[in-house]
């Protein structure tokens, strides 16, 4: 039989343990969004793509100038994306327990072109079609990320 004092330790342990789960599952679950977000941006100055901004405790504020430009629509997905993943993925890296993870972009018309109301000047190359409602996709897919990783961590 456990004395009180043994109780109390492996309650520790156990606390530090599920502690460690959640904030790796955070951590892959940020990772998943950012990576579809990115992915699923329309690209045509690359200035939406490189606006997901991530941030730790609250949201970011104000909005970046396009990672790379180029003079035909749609040809910097693949370096503003790079760019813009690694520095998103920055973020998610430093989160420390209890702080709340932001993926965010402040464009004034994200929102328009998440729903669709707004398309690229020139249709995307097909490894970059856009999907409507792209932000609420990648969150499904940051959804799944948790309900996968739960389900084997905490068996």
């Amino acid at each position: 039989m456990s004395t009180p004092a043994r109780f109390a330790l492996e309650m520790n342990v156990r606390a530090d343990q599920v502690e460690r789960a959640v904030n790796r599952i955070v951590v892959l679950a940020g990772r998943a969004i950012a990576k579809e977000v990115i992915a699923t941006t329309p690209v045509d100055t690359s200035q939406a793509l490189s606006n997901w901004i991530g941030s730790l405790g609250g949201p970011a504020s104000g909005t970046r100038p396009a990672v790379s430009s180029a003079t035909t629509p749609g040809a910097t997905a693949d370096t503003s994306g790079a760019a813009t993943q690694s520095t998103v993925w920055a973020a998610i890296s430093n989160r420390r327990t209890g702080q709340d993870l932001w993926i965010s972009n402040n464009l004034p018309y994200i929102n328009d072109l998440n729903v669709g109301n707004i398309a690229p000047r020139l249709d995307p190359p097909p490894d970059r079609t856009p999907y409507p409602r792209f932000a609420e996709r990648a969150m499904h897919f940051g959804s799944d990320e948790v309900v996968r990783n739960a389900r084997r961590i905490f068996k």
